[in-house]
Formats: structure tokens, sequence, C-alpha cells
């Protein structure tokens, strides 16, 4: 009897204190003017970002050199470019996803090039790419979203006679869409040789269609000898390229590697400077500059010497750092 006392006592207590706790509750609502005055005030703010949202930055030049290799990247950073641009070949061992971390460790922004979409039957092959995608867009877990990485080449001068293929503007669109299906934060690099090729598509073209997130044009000594005004040129395409998509960005890839045949010269160091600064000129229309190539490929019969002969030769270190300097000052 009396155990049973104390129960009966102890739940007395324990409904006694609910009950003034849910009085003094509710009467503080009611003089408070709601249940929603005693809660925090939340702000009308958007939320931000969600992580690896990042797309190619705005308003930045990209200016540095291609076909580097991961231990170029010091070089470059040193010389004042602030990009670097490598291939992977068959049977490279770069990893893209360490390759992007080491560039931003440099504090470089970060191209590559893996595998290239091929042309057939008057198309891009979308087949292939589909059932292989991680062949063309490898590491996408590191690279996809961060603000550092500008993009995989994947289509190189799809106007180029040779390839016997005549594309058409709405194959660019199918392809920009298959790639941004397998992940919209991937950027897309085309190489379009001259901005003729583009601007072909560009100016016949119904309203919003999308041909790539980079485009490429090059600019070499046969170039300039035969068109003394063609960068001029390519920049007031540029002009009207971007009046078409606001977006694109268009970077010029300017010679420093011989080109014909195994064992040709790199052009003068005079010429890359003075090539380099009338590119760098236009970049109020161009998104930056890279010069090709850092490194020739053993498998290419129509490349001979490159930046890698010449990386301490004091006429070239300084042709190269006049360029930079100019272009991103």
């Amino acid at each position: 009897m009396l155990k049973k006392g104390f129960v009966g006592i102890y739940i007395l207590i324990v409904v006694l204190v609910i009950g003034i706790a849910l009085f003094i509750y509710f009467s503080l609502i009611k003089s408070s003017g709601g249940l929603t005055s005693l809660m925090p005030s939340i702000k009308n703010e958007p939320l931000p970002s969600p992580s690896g949202s990042a797309t190619i930055p705005s308003g930045k030049k990209f200016v540095g050199i291609m076909g580097s290799y991961v231990e170029d990247f010091a070089t470059i950073k040193s010389w004042g470019g602030n990009t670097a641009h490598v291939y992977k070949n068959p049977g490279s061992t770069i990893e893209i996803g360490s390759a992007l971390q080491s560039a931003k460790a440099n504090g470089l922004y970060f191209m590559a090039s893996v595998a290239k979409i091929n042309q057939f039957n008057d198309a891009f092959d979308l087949t292939s790419f589909n059932s292989n995608t991680s062949k063309f867009l490898p590491d996408l877990d590191v690279v996809a979203g961060d603000p550092y990485f500008l993009g995989y080449w994947l289509i190189d001068e799809p106007c180029n006679s040779k390839k016997r293929s005549q594309v058409q503007a709405e194959d660019f669109d199918d392809l920009y869409k298959a790639v941004k299906a397998v992940n919209p934060q991937v950027p897309i690099v085309i190489n379009f040789g001259t901005l003729e090729c583009l601007q072909g598509f560009t100016s016949s073209s119904k309203p919003g269609l999308k041909f790539t997130d980079i485009g490429m044009f090059t600019v070499t000594e046969k170039k300039l000898m035969q068109r003394p005004s063609y960068i001029a040129e390519q920049a007031a395409l540029t002009k009207g390229i971007k009046t078409y998509d606001p977006s694109i960005k268009i970077l010029p890839q300017v010679e420093a590697v011989g080109l014909i045949q195994k064992g040709a010269p790199i052009p003068s160091a005079s010429w890359i400077e003075s090539a380099g600064l009338s590119t760098a000129k236009h970049l109020d229309v161009f998104d930056g500059m890279l010069f090709y190539s850092f490194h020739a490929f053993d498998n290419v019969n129509f490349i001979g010497d490159s930046i890698s002969n010449v990386v301490n030769d004091p006429a070239y270190v300084s042709a190269f750092k006049t360029v930079f300097s100019a272009a991103l000052k």
C-alpha cells in the first residue's frame, strides 16, 4: 500500500509540472502574437549554390601553353601563364583528375585532350561516344563543376576538307546535348581551325543552337604570311559569333612548334613574341590565348621541335614572359 501511495503522488507531481509548463507556453504565445513570433527570424536570402555547380569563370582571360606535362606546370606559372593543357594519348599514364589537382596547386586553369570524337557519314560518331563516355570524359567525379577545369577538347577542325565530312549545325547541337546529358557541368572544347568554319554555321543557323563552350582557332606562320590581317579578321568574326551565343569563349592557339615534318624548327623567338602580342591586342574580344605545343609527340609525323626544345633559351623564355604579361595585364 505504501509503495502504491508513493507512485500515485509521483504521477500527480508529473501531471502538475506538465500542466504548469503548458499554461506558461500558451500564455507566451497569446501575449507575443502567435507561434511564429517565438521562432528564430529567417532572412529571405537566396540559398548558396550547391557544391560543384561552377562553370567556366566569366571575365577571365586564359593564357598559357598546350601540350604540356604535369611537370611543366611550374614552368608555365613561372613564365606568367595561368592555363595548362595536357594530351592523354593512348598508353599515357596521365590521370586527368590528378593532373587537374596539380594544375590548381600551381594556380593554373586546366584543359584536357583525351579522345577525339570521329566524323563519319556527314555527322559525329555519337554512337561510339554514348557507348563509352568514360573514354571521352574520364574522371568526371573529379573535374565536373570545378571552376579550374576548362573542358575536354573533343573535336578538331570539323571543316577540314580532308575529313570528307559535311557536318551540319544541328550535329554540333546534338553532340553538345549528348555530352551535357552525361554531366551538364562538363565544358566542351572544339578547335575549328579558323573561325570562318564556326561563323559559317552560326550565320545560317536558327537561334538557340549550341556549338561548344570553348571554340579555338590557330594562328600560324603560314596563315599570317598568306593573310597579314588574319588575327584582326578572326577578332571581327568573334564579335558575330558571340552575338549568336554570348556565352561562348574563343581562344586562339598560337603556333610554337615546328610543323610540316619531323625535325622542323620551332618558329623564332621574335616571331612568337610578335604573333603573341598581335593576338593579345584583341583580348577585348578573345577570351585568352594558348601557345602550342610544349611537347611534340613521337607518333605524329608532321610535328617537329616544340617549346621543350627551347625551354632554357633566354630569348624564348623572354618572349613567352613578355606575351603572358601583356595578355594578363
